[in-house]
């Protein structure tokens, strides 16, 4: 019966790792790809600034019309940018909450079945 819990035990050890190696994967997946959004969110705002510095003099009305639809482009680019970034940054900080959780789940397993193995060899 002992050695039943034991086998259970680990192979809920084996899934426990397995989880853990999983979503230390997607976690570093997702800081590339939030890294790529910083990248990229950058070079929108060198671009933004170039289009800032543009001679504002003798602008026709369609010039400044472009203009203006183009800073707006821009601007909610850089939020859209600005928002996977953020969502990104929270699920990061899911993943660090439930790998912590995890390994302190992991911890107490290990323990467990110390117990068990000590018991089994007690007999």
């Amino acid at each position: 019966m002992l050695h039943q819990i034991i086998k259970l035990k680990a192979h809920k050890e084996r899934r426990l790792r397995q989880q853990v190696v999983q979503g230390q994967q997607q976690y570093e997946k997702q800081r590339f790809q939030q890294a790529n959004l910083f990248q990229k969110r950058e070079v929108q705002k060198n671009e933004w600034d170039a289009l800032k510095q543009e001679t504002f003099t003798n602008l026709s009305k369609n010039d400044l019309s472009r203009l203006q639809k183009n800073l707006k482009a821009y601007y909610l680019k850089d939020n859209r940018l600005k928002n996977e970034i953020l969502a990104i940054e929270n699920q990061c900080d899911s993943w660090l909450e439930e790998k912590k959780e995890l390994l302190q789940e992991l911890r107490n397993l290990r323990i467990k079945q110390e117990k068990l193995n000590w018991i089994i060899s007690e007999e």
